[in-house]
């Protein structure tokens, strides 16, 4: 009689070092998805300001921007017709991207 009037717990204590370690987990998960979210803008930020140099270095040297619009054309050259004209959907989707 007296083991049927002997009340379960609610949560035992396996039941509870179970829920503090998945919460440990997620909260672990949730904390580096953070820190890499916040390393991507910064790595983005950093490569859209090399990318702007690099633009405005070539744009400025006479010499370099014909090198590299002889490049270019050697590469567009070289492409198949599929490759130029994803090449075309890409740098056309990049220039609406910059007007917005």
């Amino acid at each position: 009689m007296m083991a049927e009037q002997h009340k379960m717990r609610w949560l035992s204590v396996s039941d509870l070092t179970t829920l503090v370690a998945g919460l440990a987990v997620i909260y672990t998960v949730w904390a580096q998805h953070n820190e890499s979210m916040a390393n991507l803008r910064q790595t983005q930020a950093m490569l859209s300001k090399y990318e702007a140099q690099l633009d405005l270095a070539i744009a400025n040297d006479g010499n370099v921007l014909k090198t590299y619009q002889n490049n270019l054309r050697a590469i567009s050259k070289a492409m198949s017709k599929e490759e130029r004209a994803l090449l075309e959907q890409l740098l056309a989707v990049d220039a609406s991207a910059v007007r917005q």
